[in-house]
Parts: C-alpha cells; sequence; structure tokens
C-alpha cells in the first residue's frame, strides 16, 4: 500500500503484488486460511475445482506428465501437439483394444525405469518413447516394456505400409 502525495487517502497499488508480498511473509498463516476456507466450503471449494478442471483439463495433463517426468529426472519432453499428431497417426484409437477412447501418453520404456543404468542417457519422455493408450489398457500395462506401435490394433492402421512419426 502506498499514500498519495498528500497522504490523505490510501490506494492501493497492483493489489496483487501486495497479496504476493503478504503470502510469502506469513505462509503458514495463509495455508491455514485456506485449509479452513476449504473444510468449511467444501461444496464450493469442489465446484471450484470441477470448473476450473473442465476449463484447463488439457493444461492440466500437460503439466502433471511435465511434473512426473521432472520428478525422476528424466530427460526429454513432447508437446500435446505432438502427441495429438501420434493419435491422428493411429486414427485416434488405442493400439492395444482398438477402441476409439480418450487417450493417454503411455511411455514404451516406463518412466519408472529411469533410474536403471541402460536407460540413464536415454530421453524417456520423448515423443519416439510414446505409445496412445486408452486409460484401461495403459493402467493394466504398469511398468513393463510393451511395444504395441510395432503391431497395433487392426482398427488403428491408416495405411498397409506404415511407420511410426
Amino acid at each position: 500500500m502506498r499514500t498519495t502525495a498528500v497522504g490523505v487517502r490510501t490506494i492501493l497499488i497492483d493489489k496483487r503484488e501486495y497479496q504476493r508480498c503478504w503470502r510469502a511473509e506469513n505462509s503458514e498463516r495463509a495455508r491455514e486460511r485456506v485449509r479452513r476456507w476449504r473444510a468449511e466450503n467444501p461444496e464450493k471449494y469442489s465446484a471450484h475445482k470441477r470448473h476450473r478442471g473442465a476449463e484447463n483439463a488439457e493444461q492440466h495433463r500437460t503439466r502433471s506428465r511435465q511434473r512426473r517426468a521432472r520428478k525422476r529426472s528424466v530427460m526429454g519432453d513432447f508437446t500435446s501437439e505432438q502427441f495429438k499428431t501420434l493419435c491422428a497417426h493411429f486414427k485416434h484409437h488405442c493400439l492395444k483394444c482398438g477402441r476409439p477412447r480418450r487417450l493417454e501418453a503411455d511411455h514404451v520404456i516406463p518412466l519408472a525405469w529411469a533410474d536403471r543404468l541402460e536407460y540413464k542417457d536415454v530421453a524417456l519422455n520423448d515423443i519416439e518413447n510414446v505409445q496412445p493408450l486408452c486409460k484401461p489398457c495403459n493402467s493394466g500395462k504398469r511398468d513393463t516394456y510393451v511395444d504395441y506401435r510395432t503391431q497395433p490394433h487392426r482398427n488403428c492402421i491408416l495405411h498397409r505400409w506404415w511407420r511410426i512419426i
């Protein structure tokens, strides 16, 4: 907060900056305030989460995917556009079951293997290590090495002769 030259009235200059500074100086109080509000207003909080999730679903998926790779110190990165292109290449069908569902990025060589010596210098989070699978198939694969790109389900093949992007 700053005062005018006259000093009569107080003017808030850049309210967000002030709030950011206050939160930095009073981080425990701010966290407690948020916890209390969430506990007192569970329906408002869940509605807020649903609304934000619907608006930014793709951004949220991208950020969580990138964060997961960063936590494991994995090299490589791919964009949403690259993944959409890969999905279009396989006609937006799951490579394992062949169903046209919403697809997830599955890592052929799992990110969980990042600590193995043979994968230390490999870009595991690169588009060349990604295949589009639906959620049930991706969850069932777990942390095993299975490359469905070499023999995709018959519903996924666009051309008789094709290659991976």
